[in-house]
């Protein structure tokens, strides 16, 4: 195609782009380059090396030539090179389409597209739910540790050492400790037993706050149950359509 740019005439090829653009012609820096243009931001102008020729800023004031009209069969002509090299990938940004990605969306909260009988159930999964411990619920279902016995008397308790740590798990674990005090998780203890604490990496990345019970399970009573027959379980789980997976990681 042929531009007229107050004086400076010059034939090149361009790509064309479907859609409506805020500019009729973009005019890169490959061609900034090969014409020298050097830009006068104060003096709102560049010059145009190549053939001498300023151009001054037409802001508010109307265009005294209107660019010539592409022809129906350039334009197919132009479209049609366009779509021979497939690795191209061509397309156009301005600041408006920039400042329009950029600007905050506002954000949905995704329980108000709850049904409603659903929402009491949600709340089991809300986080301030799950900073709560379950409620008491008498002594005869309270958690206790029976270990075994050495020599006729009870076995003696296990103290683990600190394993090495790095500044990051440090942290980590003073924000970990630091949290489940606070929600009263666990509490301050002077027992003569303990086990270490360490750091598993999380394949998405972070750490796993874990501790090694692995002592304590060496002197632990197992409470021992067969696992169920692999053909019972698969006759009573044939004819159903609906499966749940808990993951307590």
């Amino acid at each position: 195609m042929k531009i007229d740019i107050d004086g400076h005439r010059e034939t090149l090829w361009a790509y064309v782009l479907d859609g409506e653009r805020e500019y009729d012609l973009i005019l890169g820096r490959p061609w900034m380059d090969k014409n020298e243009v050097t830009i006068a931001p104060a003096k709102k102008s560049l010059f145009i090396y190549s053939s001498r020729t300023r151009v001054r800023s037409r802001e508010g004031a109307c265009p005294n030539q209107l660019p010539k009209p592409v022809s129906p069969e350039l334009y197919q002509a132009l479209r049609k090179r366009s779509k021979t090299d497939r690795n191209i990938e061509l397309f156009s940004a301005s600041m408006a389409d920039i400042q329009k990605a950029l600007k905050k969306k506002e954000l949905t909260d995704p329980r108000d597209l709850l049904l409603e009988f659903l929402k009491d159930e949600f709340r089991t999964f809300m986080k301030e739910e799950a900073d709560k411990l379950a409620p008491y619920r008498g002594s005869d279902i309270d958690h206790a540790i029976e270990l075994i016995e050495q020599d006729g008397k009870p076995a003696t308790v296990p103290w683990g050492p600190l394993y090495n740590m790095s500044r990051e798990e440090l942290l980590v674990l003073r924000q970990q400790l630091t949290s489940y005090l606070d929600k009263g998780f666990i509490r301050v203890s002077k027992s003569s037993a303990s086990a270490p604490v360490l750091f598993v990496k999380k394949p998405s990345g972070g750490l796993w706050f874990c501790v090694d019970y692995r002592a304590l399970n060496a002197i632990t009573k197992k409470d021992r149950y067969p696992l169920p027959l692999i053909h019972e379980t698969l006759s009573q789980i044939s004819k159903a359509t609906w499966f749940t997976k808990v993951d307590v990681i």
